[in-house]
C-alpha cells in the first residue's frame, strides 16, 4: 500500500506568509514531508521564491514603488525586491483565519514584518 505524503503548498501558508522561510519552518513543525515552492527570476537574473506574477498582493510594492504598476516581479531587481515587506500583509489580512483562531502567536506575527 502506498504511503501518504504531506506536501505543504508554499509552506504552511495558512500559518505564515507564503513562500517564506517562516512558512517552510511552520510546515515542518506541523508535519509536512515536503515543501512545494515557486522559484522565479528577477530582472537581474537572480532567483527568488515567489508565486504571483505581480508583487502587489504579498508585498508593499504598490506603496514602495507607486509608479511601477503592475508591479511584475520580472521588472524588479533583487536589490529592489529586498527592500519590500513580504510579511505584513499576512498579519493584516489573516487570509485563512488562523490568526483569529489563535494559531499564530504575537511574536510570530511581529517576525513577519519586513
Amino acid at each position: 500500500m502506498p504511503s501518504i505524503i504531506n506536501i505543504a503548498h508554499a509552506g504552511a501558508r495558512s500559518l505564515a506568509p507564503e513562500n517564506t522561510i517562516a512558512a517552510a519552518r511552520k510546515a515542518q513543525l506541523v508535519g509536512a514531508d515536503m515543501w512545494e515552492l515557486d522559484v522565479a527570476v528577477t530582472s537581474d537574473g537572480e532567483l527568488i521564491l515567489f508565486h504571483d506574477d505581480s508583487l502587489a498582493r504579498t508585498t508593499n510594492a504598490v506603496e514602495a514603488f507607486p509608479t511601477r504598476a503592475p508591479w511584475t516581479f520580472t521588472t524588479f531587481s533583487l536589490e529592489e525586491i529586498r527592500t519590500l515587506d513580504a510579511g505584513s500583509w499576512f498579519a493584516k489580512t489573516d487570509p485563512f483565519g488562523e490568526i483569529a483562531a489563535g494559531k499564530v502567536s504575537k511574536a510570530e506575527l511581529e517576525s513577519y514584518h519586513g
